[in-house]
């Protein structure tokens, strides 16, 4: 309801625990370790400690409001009212951010203050990316995760991180994502797999489960695993009614055998427009 009443401008994103755990990880590691100059071990029990004070909860929503400051002060003021109940709300701004890390860190011997200075620092890139600023960071946890030798997101390819998105689009339906969710989850579980979720709601009518599969491709047999998990889910998702919003390309066969009168009218459309199938080539279009 806020969104389709306007009160949330943005992308408005829901993750599950393991994906804001996730999030968090690398920035929240990266501060004990540069910062604090702690070791890789003592770095890593720290950053475990302080990401369960700061996100105790199943999930975590993160959504801009903007406007003119009466705009936001007043749709503030009705989304605190709404959700009071149900859920803590924090009030984030840049400024805010900066004078509570300013705080945070020089007190940074008391354990608790320490915790909330490395959830801020991590927070930051993820505080502007609501606010449209892109950020690598997502990459970034990705390749420390996996104990990769740089955090350059274009080392991606190179290490041993392997990542299949199964992410279906769904109506703006609260009791039907939430039944869907909870599904996937059953069926990554049965397949010795977490499930990292962001619900991601898109529009007023629509919004869209980012969800993925991590396994390390450096261990036999793992990515013939997470292949069979993620097709098991595009068949849960199928069995729904849905559709994939966003398709891999070893999806391509199952995703146009389902309707092929139609891929048959896009593969002829890509005749016309792009006979040397320079645009995403492989994708969204029947298999030359």
């Amino acid at each position: 309801r806020l969104k389709r009443e306007g009160l949330l401008t943005s992308v408005t994103h829901i993750a599950n625990q393991a994906r804001t755990h996730s999030s968090l990880s690398y920035g929240v590691h990266k501060y004990f370790s540069d910062v604090c100059g702690l070791g890789v071990e003592a770095a890593t029990r720290e950053a475990a400690t302080a990401i369960k004070i700061v996100a105790p909860d199943e999930w975590t929503s993160l959504a801009a409001i903007t406007g003119n400051p009466g705009q936001v002060r007043a749709a503030i003021r009705e989304v605190r009212k709404r959700t009071g109940s149900i859920s803590r709300m924090m009030v984030v701004s840049r400024h805010l951010l900066n004078f509570g890390y300013s705080v945070t860190n020089r007190l940074r011997f008391i354990p608790f203050a320490r915790a909330n200075a490395a959830a801020i620092a991590a927070i930051g890139p993820l505080h502007d990316l609501a606010l449209g600023v892109p950020t690598d960071v997502a990459i970034q946890n990705l390749l420390w995760k996996f104990n990769h030798s740089s955090d350059a997101a274009i080392e991606l390819d190179a290490s041993r991180c392997g990542l299949m998105f199964v992410s279906p689009a769904l109506p703006l339906n609260g009791a039907l994502a939430s039944e869907v969710m909870r599904d996937m989850n059953k069926i990554a579980e049965r397949h010795g797999h977490t499930l990292y979720i962001t619900l991601n709601i898109e529009t007023e009518t629509s919004l869209v489960a980012v969800t993925n599969l991590l396994f390390d491709r450096g261990v036999e047999g793992e990515t013939e695993r997470a292949h069979v998990c993620a097709d098991e889910l595009l068949s849960y998702i199928r069995s729904r009614g849905l559709e994939i919003y966003r398709a891999r390309a070893d999806m391509m066969g199952a995703v146009t055998e389902a309707d092929p009168e139609y891929w048959q009218l896009i593969s002829r459309l890509k005749d016309v427009f792009d006979p040397d199938r320079i645009i995403a080539p492989g994708r969204y279009n029947i298999a030359d």
